[in-house]
């Protein structure tokens, strides 16, 4: 038992003895309370892709997040019965998701954990990943409709903890994004914003190694946001 503990515990006592016990539900809560801060989250990431038509391999994104701490990183087609691993998941171009997912989801965001939807025209669309930011509260969304084509390195729109350093975006097609702080856009079309914990992206090659027709590969600057995400998007 700490020191503090024992001041709790002494406190308690009086307060039993001078108010007839009216003060130890206090105490007690402030003794569960101080337990509670030691907890944390995990200390690994999760790439969740279940149903996604994309194939380009997420090397970089592993490598990045481990030079940012994490332990590892995992990445396979089956939902983990647990999200207790984690700090920070990503779900790509993802399939629906069911109630039970939502509300794992939604307790891990709740805990702290850091979320990134990232979307992807070709693939599932916009739906799922707006069902999942919807049941997590994040004020951000991906809006249905292709903006360009191409390789593009989109300009960083606000000064924030997850562009520093990060000044530009490997973006190749993607959707547009509302809601939330808008992080990165050019000619007034929006490609990723942040709202809390929430990261919502128009492009999931936007986390991939690239490689294909059309597709980035990812630059320094995206390699310094994937870190950032690590470092700073989860709430503790």
């Amino acid at each position: 038992m700490t020191a503090h503990h024992v001041f709790l515990s002494l406190l308690a006592t009086l307060c039993l003895a001078c108010e007839g016990g009216s003060g130890s539900g206090q105490i007690d809560a402030a003794l569960a309370g101080n337990d509670d801060a030691g907890a944390s989250l995990g200390d690994r990431a999760l790439i969740y892709t279940q149903g996604s038509s994309i194939s380009l391999g997420y090397g970089a994104l592993t490598q990045a997040l481990g030079q940012a701490g994490a332990a590892g990183v995992d990445q396979n087609g089956a939902w983990p019965a647990s999200l207790a691993d984690y700090r920070l998941v990503f779900l790509i171009d993802i399939a629906p998701l069911a109630a039970d997912q939502l509300a794992m989801l939604s307790d891990f965001v709740a805990a702290g954990g850091g979320l990134v939807l990232a979307a992807e025209p070709v693939g599932n669309g916009d739906l799922p990943l707006n069902e999942v930011a919807a049941a997590v509260g994040s004020g951000a969304s991906i809006v249905a409709d292709q903006t360009f084509d191409g390789c593009n390195e989109v300009p960083s729109a606000a000064v924030h903890d997850l562009s520093a350093g990060a000044d530009t975006l490997s973006v190749s097609r993607s959707m547009r994004v509302a809601g939330g702080t808008i992080l990165y856009s050019t000619g007034g079309v929006d490609v990723l914003a942040v709202a809390g914990q929430v990261v919502v992206a128009g492009d999931a090659n936007s986390f991939t190694d690239g490689g294909c027709l059309g597709c980035c590969s990812p630059s320094p600057s995206t390699e310094n946001f994937w870190k950032n995400l690590w470092t700073s998007l989860p709430a503790s």
